[in-house]
């Protein structure tokens, strides 16, 4: 029928595909690049683009300047710490296999380094200053507010309602990482360290960096 054979497996109608292709994200192939694809979001389609334009007067008037200043350093912020973490889960699924919070328990013994990038980056991720998450967080808060509008009063009881959230979500696997036993390790035994190998550690790091001179500089940058 051209579309090859479609099988069941509970209520999901999936292809044949999936048991001959690879379909885990192979990182010594990609290095990354699709992490870096899918977090620039999908293109718009063109009915997307006609709505766009045809509802741009309505809500014009509240992209102020300081508001765009904000949404620009939160698309650049977001960005960086968001393929950061993309980049560990990437190392996580190569040296171990694991795909699943549940799975990383105690894996902070093993991947140390990969472990505190992801910690790092989930940090940013929160808003804690001096990091670019604090910067682009707070650039939308005071733009927000400064709106003296209703929706400014909505758009930061939910800038501060989704930081909350936030520290929920990401520290729920750094406190799987660091602070439950590792499953399957025998005490007596020597842990060896499993961290990747410099190609795949090397731009976790170098982003890390940038997440930090950015918040620290992303002002002086953007201007």
């Amino acid at each position: 029928n051209g579309f090859g054979t479609i099988v069941q497996i509970d209520d999901c109608l999936v292809s044949e595909d999936v048991f001959t292709e690879f379909f885990a994200c192979d990182y010594e192939v990609c290095k990354g690049k699709c992490c870096i694809v899918g977090d620039c979001g999908a293109p718009l389609d063109e009915p997307e683009i006609e709505m766009l334009e045809r509802d741009y007067p309505a809500y014009s008037p509240l992209m102020t300047p300081a508001g765009l200043q904000g949404a620009m350093t939160h698309l650049v912020s977001h960005g960086l710490m968001k393929i950061v973490l993309f980049f560990c889960a990437g190392a996580f699924l190569v040296q171990t296999g694991k795909q699943y919070v549940q799975e990383l328990r105690g894996i902070g013994k093993v991947m140390p380094v990969t472990c505190a990038c992801f910690t790092f980056a989930a940090v940013a991720l929160m808003g804690t200053p001096p990091l670019c998450g604090f910067l682009s967080k707070w650039r939308l808060l005071t733009a927000a507010m400064a709106t003296g509008l209703p929706m400014g009063t909505v758009a930061t009881v939910t800038l501060i309602i989704a930081t909350v959230l936030t520290a929920v979500y990401v520290l729920s696997p750094v406190q799987a990482m660091f602070f439950t036993p590792l499953e399957g390790f025998d005490p007596s035994e020597k842990l060896e360290t499993r961290d990747p190998d410099a190609r795949m550690i090397a731009p976790m790091a170098l982003i890390c960096a940038a997440i930090l001179v950015f918040g620290l500089a992303g002002s002086q940058i953007l201007s």
